[in-house]
């Protein structure tokens, strides 16, 4: 099967579809997002403790999950930054 590949989008296009578009139909716009963050830089894999030492060592770690994933445990020192509230998050599910 193949891998499916969003439609280009500016990020003016990007930023209206997510500020104005109803929540059912944010998958094209996230998914153009993630492939230009991508684009510029790569995401990291590290295992545990290379993450603990890059941690210690001060760099930052941003958590994306919700409030409520974030109140009840975290890592020491990230920064909160949710892509879903607590409702929208019972709404995607697991």
């Amino acid at each position: 099967m193949a891998e499916f590949t969003p439609p280009p989008m500016s990020d003016d296009a990007i930023e209206r579809a997510l500020d104005e578009a109803p929540f059912a139909e944010w998958g094209a716009p996230l998914q153009a997002l993630a492939a230009s963050v991508a684009a510029i830089r790569p995401s990291l894999e590290v295992d545990a403790a290379t993450f603990l030492r890059l941690a210690e060592a001060g760099v930052a770690c941003v958590d994306v999950r919700s409030p409520a994933e974030y109140a009840k445990d975290h890592v020491p020192g990230a920064a909160s930054t949710p892509l879903f509230d607590d409702a929208e998050r019972a709404q995607v599910g697991t």
